[in-house]
């Protein structure tokens, strides 16, 4: 049968590197708007619209494409106040909140987030219109 030591010290083939097939990274904003935002909760935990934001934020960081620059120009111009020096959370929140109306705390959480969604796929929208 041969000595089962010797088996120990066969060196083994090289694999590459793991990948999990089920998993998809977020590549673009449009993924992060239809699968990300659709379902924060499984992103975020508890989807708060700070969680959110900050998970934008970091998105946008990483992809470092612009967006959320002009997406806070975009956000300032539609509330009347271009020259605004608030940052985009800080708009998407006012504009979500005056929309969110009354409710109890999740449901106001909950809207926030519903919200700040369609405003990124509101100027997702326009920025491809103007592309065209």
């Amino acid at each position: 049968m041969g000595d089962p030591a010797a088996t120990l010290r066969e060196p083994r083939p090289a694999r590459g590197p793991t990948v999990n097939r089920y998993v998809r990274p977020v590549r673009d904003w449009d993924y992060l708007l239809d699968v990300v935002l659709a379902r924060p909760g499984m992103y975020v935990g508890l989807p708060s619209f700070e969680r959110v934001a900050a998970f934008v934020e970091g998105f946008g960081t990483a992809v470092d494409d612009g967006t959320l620059n002009r997406f806070r120009l975009w956000l300032a111009q539609r509330s009347g106040q271009p020259q605004s020096p608030l940052g985009w959370a800080e708009l998407a929140l006012r504009e979500s909140s005056s929309a969110s109306g009354a409710g109890s705390e999740e449901n106001v959480e909950a809207r926030t987030v519903a919200r700040l969604r369609a405003l990124l796929s509101e100027f997702r929208a326009s920025e491809k219109d103007a592309a065209r």
